[in-house]
């Protein structure tokens, strides 16, 4: 499992709600199946500069484009983890400041992988302490 809640089909805003929030664990009725998953994310725009942000949606938005574009390059055969991808991204889509935090990114890859079904990756704006 995730430390982002990603690979459990949780949106990226009711994740943060329970990583910073405090807010309990996310209930299964929360939860979006991997084919829910896929169509709210190619449901996004193609461009960047399209995506919709009222009131604190551009947030989430802006991760699920950013999953959008990190499933679309999985699923052509792109390898590697959350830099190897967001390189990847912006190579497709060009150079300049998007604006994604390492959660955002890292959020972005789980999620994709989700969709295909391939095991979720650390989330590096995620630090676990492990308490021996």
């Amino acid at each position: 499992m995730s430390d982002d809640g990603a690979d459990m089909g949780v949106l990226p805003n009711r994740a943060l709600e329970t990583i910073i929030g405090g807010k309990e664990q996310p209930t299964k009725k929360e939860r979006l199946s991997p084919e829910q998953i896929r169509e709210k994310l190619m449901s996004q725009p193609d461009k960047y500069e399209d995506i919709v942000g009222i009131e604190g949606e551009g947030y989430e938005n802006s991760t699920l484009w950013l999953a959008k574009q990190f499933l679309l390059l999985l699923e052509a055969g792109v390898n590697g983890d959350e830099d190897v991808l967001y390189q990847e991204m912006k190579k497709k889509n060009g150079e300049k400041d998007y604006d994604f935090t390492g959660f955002m990114v890292g959020y972005a890859n789980n999620m994709a992988r989700y969709c295909l079904g391939k095991p979720s990756q650390p989330n590096p704006a995620i630090v676990t302490i492990n308490e021996k």
